[in-house]
């Protein structure tokens, strides 16, 4: 097998290395200087008093410049990130960071391509209106996963509102997806690792506008404004799958996994109308079963009840 290429080697280096296997006690003088004295730093030959040269095992030297190469190149990696972000963040660089995008299936291009450039984490915010049904085109969401790049992604409760069960039932169940809710956010939003941002901008279903902005201040700005919806909001699992046993394991109190599900859904901000029909109970029954928690707890209102849930560990 050729060892030109290999790290810290030359393709002379090589010849006079295998020179020296053909031929051991070849003088040093007989070879080329320059290839020689890059053998000896690399501890692959040894020099006599009388000039002569002796070849060494080879294996450990190379591996551990093979290794040095490596953290050299790991550094000059770290190098260049860093001065691609302290390029995109140089005064006046906002100006060129932004692109306008228009039309449903634009912005959905858009996304899929923001997603497809992640190496480390996509965040998102997902709200209505809905320019597509279901995951993105080509999977992109799941052939991130397959790269090893999970999803953090804040659903609104709101525009979920209007959604069939069937919606519910799918929510946070992508793999690589760990999802959470809140009742209103500001935009639509997907963000690929710190590099680059898709914002969505009103507009009607299968319409609307988006910018997509890139390696600046205003990529950091919206990372930081997902980081603190994240804290906020609530995770997605009791709201979409219910509980898994009904028992909180904190206050003692137990709940059915219906009444789990109607407690995630009233703190996420859930209209009566809407949990009935995400639960496919009647609008009466989540008033009444509302009512039956409110008193248990001590409760007067839909507030105070999720403030008790919150404190008994129900959500």
């Amino acid at each position: 097998m050729d060892m030109a290429g290999h790290a810290g080697l030359d393709p002379a280096d090589v010849d006079v290395f295998r020179a020296l296997l053909a031929r051991p006690e070849t003088l040093a003088a007989d070879l080329d200087p320059a290839a020689v004295d890059r053998l000896e730093a690399l501890g692959l030959v040894r020099r006599g008093v009388d000039g002569a040269l002796a070849a060494l095992p080879p294996h450990r030297p190379l591996l551990a410049e093979a290794h040095r190469a490596q953290s050299r190149a790991d550094a000059l990696r770290d190098t260049a990130e860093t001065l691609r972000a302290e390029f995109h963040r140089r005064p006046g660089a906002a100006r060129d960071a932004v692109e306008v995008v228009v039309g449903g299936p634009e912005i959905v291009g858009a996304a899929v391509q923001i997603a497809r450039q992640a190496r480390r984490l996509v965040r998102g915010f997902d709200r209505g209106p809905y320019f597509h049904a279901g995951s993105l085109p080509d999977d992109a969401q799941s052939r991130s996963w397959t790269r090893g790049v999970p999803w953090r992604v804040v659903y609104e409760g709101r525009s979920l509102q209007a959604e069939p069960p069937e919606r519910w039932k799918h929510l946070g169940s992508t793999p690589g997806e760990t999802g959470r809710i809140l009742p209103r956010l500001p935009f639509k939003l997907l963000i690929a690792d710190e590099d680059a941002a898709l914002v969505g901008l009103a507009g009607a279903a299968g319409q609307g506008e988006a910018l997509v902005v890139r390696g600046s201040l205003l990529v950091d700005a919206f990372v930081r404004l997902f980081e603190l919806q994240w804290e906020l909001a609530l995770p997605i699992a009791d709201v979409a799958r219910g509980g898994d046993d009904g028992a909180d394991g904190l206050g003692g109190d137990v709940l059915t996994e219906v009444e789990r599900r109607l407690v995630a859904m009233l703190s996420s901000g859930m209209t009566d109308e809407a949990m009935a029909r995400a639960i496919g109970l009647s609008h009466r029954t989540v008033q009444r079963r509302l009512a039956d928690l409110a008193r248990r707890v001590g409760a007067e209102g839909r507030f105070q009840l999720g403030v008790q849930a919150a404190r008994r560990g129900w959500v």
